[in-house]
């Protein structure tokens, strides 16, 4: 598990990482961590009514772009826990862009 300071973390922020999800062209195969600015939080129940449990989408920014992302369920507790907030800066290793309705979300 990588942990960056604040500071850290700033410095990282670089465009271009939000278009690459979004293209679904971000290399995570080198161990590379790209580091984004969570804009938004919205809590979403299961969809169609299952028994898939609560998610939540995030709207991620890299300074030039944003576009929204579903949360793995793993990672809930980092939102319940208050690791993952609003204008946080987290670090993506892993990213994965589906079509939802028409629209691609990451």
């Amino acid at each position: 598990r990588t942990h960056f300071s604040i500071g850290s973390m700033a410095e990282r922020i670089v465009p271009g990482p939000v278009r690459d999800m979004f293209l679904n062209q971000l290399d995570t195969t080198d161990g590379k961590v790209h580091v984004v600015q969570v804009i938004d939080i919205k809590k979403i129940g299961a969809s169609n009514g299952g028994s898939g449990g609560e998610r939540y989408r995030l709207v991620v920014s890299d300074t030039e772009y944003y576009c929204q992302a579903m949360l793995a369920t793993q990672l809930n507790t980092l939102v319940t826990d208050k690791k993952i907030e609003k204008q946080c800066l987290i670090g993506i290793k892993e990213c994965l862009c589906n079509h939802v309705n028409g629209r691609r979300i990451a």
